[in-house]
């Protein structure tokens, strides 16, 4: 009988245990999830406190971040900091805008030196799973190739075996070039720089033969050398390269900001919602547009923002054509086709998801 009782004592002893541990650890779950949530909310609420949103940009790329005598900054990526920078604050939000290597990127925004990384930055499962980042949106479609002397002559990649190329360290393009040109059985050398300056620099002093990156920053590039007309650009690509603004793993609330307002620039083109309609109080609006307007105002709380974040963002950069033709496209120095980034139905693989 006492052994009995001893039985039951232990068996209600260890299921009491049991049951301890598993609320000890449904406390710990819920501590970190409502931790996480705070954080979330947190950064969008320290954005607002400072009152600019801190975007992180390259060291100069002609046409997508590069600043003049008067430091004004300007491009394709400073104008997406700026459509992100009007969601959250409304009209008139402000950005500050920090130049970054390529090997600098990634630790300023883990370390919370800036808020958005707006730098012609490739999308990869690797950057994805490992480095704490998340990246909401693709807003460029590219891919890496490579810049030559004209008087060279070369007509396909096949004629680069044996070059020395020159490449920016920190970037996707020593791995791109390792995987194509040892597949191709081709021979090769790198000429690694930390700073985009000084692979210009080596590639016009004749310490490399080629200069290799996403094929839109070297139509930049080409600018930059003192005969532009004495380099080309190949049409030729080895890799595919989705670039997009990046922001840390941990901030669903600005994840979500990022990808609608990315989501809003492409779909305003799709309905033609110019800048020019949203700042003329006379504009005469299609059904179409306005029913553009209304929808995402009316889910603008769900995201944290006013009713009129729509209005804003496309009244500070015009919808996703417009910013691209300014900064890269025919109104700009570079006057690169639209190809890939074309909308969906112009051929292209620019493509939002239905804003309803």
């Amino acid at each position: 009988m006492i052994a009995r009782r001893h039985m039951r004592i232990d068996t209600f002893s260890s299921s009491w245990s049991a049951n301890l541990r598993k609320c000890v650890l449904l406390g710990l779950f819920v501590l970190a999830w409502s931790q996480v949530a705070m954080a979330q909310g947190d950064t969008i609420a320290e954005i607002r406190k400072r009152g600019h949103l801190n975007c992180g940009v390259s060291q100069g790329i002609e046409g997508f971040s590069s600043r003049n005598e008067a430091d004004e900054w300007s491009g394709f990526d400073v104008d997406l900091c700026r459509a992100m920078a009007a969601a959250i604050f409304g009209k008139g939000g402000k950005s500050k805008f920090i130049p970054l290597s390529a090997e600098q990127r990634f630790d300023a925004l883990r370390e919370k030196q800036i808020d958005i990384l707006s730098r012609n930055t490739t999308w990869t499962m690797k950057r994805d799973i490992e480095l704490g980042l998340a990246f909401p949106a693709i807003v460029y479609f590219d891919g890496q190739g490579f810049m030559l002397p004209a008087s060279l002559v070369v007509d396909s990649l096949a004629q680069l075996s044996g070059a020395k190329i020159c490449i920016l360290s920190g970037t996707t393009a020593e791995t791109n070039i390792r995987a194509y040109f040892e597949l191709e059985k081709l021979d090769y050398s790198l000429v690694a720089s930390a700073t985009r300056a000084e692979m210009l620099s080596r590639y016009e002093n004749g310490e490399c033969d080629v200069v290799s990156a996403d094929r839109s920053a070297l139509h930049g590039d080409r600018l930059r050398m003192k005969e532009p007309a004495n380099h080309v650009v190949m049409s030729d690509i080895i890799s595919k390269e989705p670039l997009g603004p990046v922001v840390r793993d941990g901030d669903r609330a600005l994840q979500d900001v990022v990808r609608w307002t990315v989501s809003l620039l492409v779909t305003a083109e799709e309905a033609q919602l110019q800048r020019a309609l949203i700042t003329n109080s006379d504009a005469a609006l299609s059904e179409l547009q306005e029913l553009l307007l209304q929808r995402s105002g009316g889910l603008s709380s769900k995201l944290g923002l006013s009713e009129s974040w729509a209005r804003d963002v496309i009244g500070a950069t015009g919808h996703y054509g417009e910013i691209y033709d300014r900064n890269l496209g025919p109104k700009s120095p570079l006057g690169i086709p639209r190809g890939n980034n074309a909308l969906w139905y112009d051929g292209g693989l620019l493509y939002a998801p239905p804003m309803r």
